[in-house]
């Protein structure tokens, strides 16, 4: 590699012409505009596309969380019905967590994974695209209950028989995001079950596992990658906090899925079927659902929040111009951080009778868990002591996420005590908490994250001032909302409560919280707004506009659809950074024999494979419903997933070869040829 340019040698791009797969059938061509996307097994452009679908859910979800906010703004509001406000904060839970800040991560890890060990893709492309599509459509299918709903209060329906035979009729989800049985399951009555919640609960549970069934398949291709496609001299203690992250992450999900899946799958069982897990008057055990979505559900937490956390350990050492701190404290922190987060789940049953015994092991563990995140922060800080600190977007965005995360934090450890979340439990302290964690940590590490890559993916510089007013406004706002929510809970307001009466004391801090969540919706579309513009507008930049220190920042921004015209050999961690600056330099070699490199082809059968989803995810709550020939609905989804499963199978490889050009200072483009 040339140690001049400072990054990688590139290639010419070459348009191909549609290829015909072994069954006769045509593949899409690359230059085909929206095909080209609907078809790519290009991780960026799947990384792209994860990133504006989040946008787009964080969005939706803020204006659900708004709506509770006006809700909530001053004493007997009327603004939204008890019924209406109950699937407000449902869905708005729903959103963030699996729609907004999942497909968030798993946008960077999508976009940079592969470029930060070194690969030209990840290691089952294909499979790559299914992941995307499964998510994009169990994420329609939660959102269209809404659809539902809206026509339902409009008299769409009400012609209908089986709208009539309805018992209740919420279409939209209105149990929490928890959706704690038995509300969210059946109740005898004079010897018929009928259903306490409406479909939106059925559209919720098939919802959910649609999207359990997208991350377990991007988990296990990316322990793939990371483990098996990584470039010449990079161990696994060379790999970039960031992708260590990533691979800690996606074990965390392959464990904790499990878990939540048996629970959904015993709740459509006693909705759909009279089954009897969760019915209390049947034999059934109610505190069964929440260990099981608590054995997810706290891991969960750190699902969202090790990505981030990768993020900010890229970051800081790039702005302060020094090695991060600690770097093997760091990774192994990270690593125990997801174990123990299997191991603190009945912290948040603390209410529910466990006993001593557990109770006191559960409090001994959750306070170890802030041991690892402690140490964390120690290493930040460590980077950023001494070093030459330069304040831009993404660094001050890192600053925050330590600071709030930490408030998140100390407020955690106070749920450790047992006596302490007695009190809490269920407040909006619980609300605050949380909040500060996901928000003020997750939210503003991504952000950092988006601010600092955004050069990278497109090749564009964000507004500087503009991303400082919507930074601002975005921690300002965030404070405002949520900092006087810890005192609200410590005043007795508990959670998910439609409306209050004057006279609680309750009227001034939910006022002042309302303000602050409609800054901190200011301040995020200003950010997402200043990022769109980028990307079509914004200036163009170099290859290397950080000074970077991984391998993603030594190629072309935006990054060719082949990575890497040479296969990279790296002798050191922060190999970029060693080889503009130090004496290490990063080594090339061609790869892929005289024949070159092979690069995947592009398929629709991801995209129709994941259809299916499409089509069992609204026959199944139409079944549940009773509408007519619901049921042949899920038999045609269930045909046209298998159908897209064998044409996978059998579309043969396919693909181009791209020769590389043999190590020189000034290396000659590479080919491509149809093959």
């Amino acid at each position: 590699m040339s140690h001049d340019s400072h990054h990688a040698p590139v290639a010419s791009k070459t348009a191909l012409a549609p290829e015909r797969s072994d069954l006769g059938l045509y593949r899409p061509d690359r230059a085909t505009g929206l095909i080209d996307w609907l078809t790519t097994v290009d991780h960026k452009k799947i990384g792209i596309m994860y990133g504006a679908f989040a946008m787009l859910y964080f969005l939706i979800g803020g204006v659900e969380a708004l709506a509770i906010r006006t809700q909530l703004a001053r004493p007997d509001n009327d603004f939204v019905t008890a019924r209406m406000y109950n699937q407000l904060f449902t869905m708005h839970g729903t959103t963030m967590i699996f729609l907004g800040v999942m497909p968030l991560s798993a946008a960077f890890f999508n976009f940079l994974v592969p470029l930060q060990v070194g690969a030209r893709d990840v290691a089952f492309p294909r499979l790559n695209a299914f992941s995307l599509w499964t998510f994009v459509f169990g994420a329609f299918v939660l959102n269209a209950s809404w659809l539902f709903e809206f026509g339902h209060l409009a008299g769409w329906f009400d012609s209908f028989a089986w709208h009539k035979a309805l018992v209740y009729t919420d279409f939209a989800p209105a149990n929490g995001w928890f959706s704690y049985a038995p509300l969210s399951g059946t109740f005898g009555a004079n010897g018929q079950a009928l259903r306490f919640t409406g479909v939106g609960t059925d559209f919720w549970i098939i919802g959910i596992q649609v999207l359990g069934i997208a991350s377990l398949a991007a988990s296990f291709n990316f322990i793939c990658t990371i483990i098996n496609m990584r470039a010449k001299g990079m161990t696994m203690m060379r790999l970039p906090v960031f992708t260590w992250m990533t691979l800690v992450t996606a074990v965390l999900i392959i464990l904790a899925f499990p878990a939540i899946t048996v629970a959904l799958i015993e709740l459509m069982f006693d909705r759909t079927f009279g089954a009897n897990f969760f019915n209390p008057s049947a034999g059934g055990q109610p505190v069964l659902w929440q260990h099981l979505f608590w054995i997810f559900g706290h891991p969960e937490v750190y699902i969202l929040v090790l990505p981030a956390m990768g993020i900010v350990s890229e970051v800081l050492p790039t702005f302060s111009g020094k090695s991060l701190f600690g770097y093997p404290i760091i990774v192994f922190s990270g690593a125990v951080i997801g174990f123990l987060g299997f191991a603190v789940w009945s912290h948040h049953m603390f209410t529910t009778g466990l006993g001593p015994v557990p109770t006191a092991a559960f409090s001994l563990l959750t306070m170890a868990i802030a041991v690892p995140t402690g140490v964390k922060i120690f290493n930040w800080l460590g980077t950023i002591w001494g070093g030459r600190i330069r304040f831009t977007p993404p660094m001050v965005l890192a600053l925050g996420f330590i600071w709030m995360f930490m408030c998140g934090g100390f407020s955690g450890v106070m749920h450790s005590s047992a006596p302490a979340d007695s009190q809490q439990q269920d407040s909006y302290f619980v609300i605050a908490h949380f909040h500060y964690v996901l928000l003020g940590g997750v939210l503003l590490g991504l952000m950092a994250g988006l601010y600092f890559w955004f050069p990278k993916i497109f090749g564009r510089m964000p507004n500087a001032p503009v991303a400082y007013l919507g930074s601002a406004l975005v921690i300002l706002g965030f404070n405002l909302a949520f900092g006087p929510m810890h005192y609200l809970g410590l005043a007795g307001q508990p959670r998910r409560t439609h409306t209050y009466h004057a006279g609680n004391g309750w009227e001034t801090w939910n006022f002042v919280a309302t303000i602050g969540a409609y800054i901190l919706g200011i301040g995020v579309v200003i950010v997402f707004g200043n990022l769109v513009w980028t990307a079509f507008r914004g200036k163009k930049c170099s290859n290397d506009p950080w000074d970077g220190r991984t391998l993603e920042w030594s190629l072309p921004s935006p990054v060719p659809e082949y990575n890497f015209a040479q296969a990279p050999i790296v002798a050191t961690r922060d190999a970029f950074f060693e080889d503009k600056h130090g004496t290490k330099r990063i080594g090339s070699e061609p790869d892929g024999g005289e024949a070159g490199v092979h690069m995947p082809s592009q398929s629709w059968m991801p995209l129709v494979a994941s259809a299916g989803f499409l089509f069992i995810g609204f026959g199944m709550p139409m079944m549940a419903m009773g509408v007519p020939h619901a049921g042949w609905m899920v038999v045609s989804g269930l045909g046209v997933m298998f159908l897209g499963i064998w044409l996978w199978a059998l579309e043969g490889p396919g693909g181009y070869m791209l020769k590389t050009p043999a190590p020189s200072g000034a290396p000659a483009p590479a080919e491509t040829v149809a093959h």
